[in-house]
């Protein structure tokens, strides 16, 4: 499957949309602010130009079942159940790299927030 461009390709998105839902996850866990509650907050946390962030965070769910799916039309189910194997095993262990990006983004937003309230207003 990694000698394939199409299956290099497949394993980048699903790794790529595992790390932004832990990164959303620790977020959440660290601020207790609620995905589906509060989308918006979600949504300033992860847009951005090229906006694929969000698209990742938003439908990480679908993006990974949908990626297992297609690896398994096109290489084969050993290689689906080894890709679902392999995406929790890149979660724990990315686990501490994602918490201490998302620890980054609530500090970001903390200081925007307290800039934001020191200006004078006119």
């Amino acid at each position: 499957m990694l000698a394939d461009w199409r299956g290099l390709c497949l394993t980048a998105l699903l790794l790529a949309t595992t790390c932004v839902q832990i990164v959303g996850k620790n977020v959440e866990l660290l601020s207790g602010l609620d995905r589906l509650r509060n989308l918006g907050t979600y949504r300033y946390l992860f847009s951005g130009a090229p906006w694929m962030p969000w698209l990742m965070f938003r439908w990480s769910g679908l993006i990974q079942i949908a990626t297992v799916l297609t690896v398994g039309i096109l290489f084969g189910w050993k290689a689906a159940v080894l890709t679902t194997v392999a995406v929790p095993m890149f979660g724990f262990a990315i686990w501490r790299i994602a918490r201490s990006h998302a620890v980054g983004m609530i500090e970001d937003v903390r200081k925007r927030v307290r800039d934001e309230e020191a200006e004078p207003k006119s």
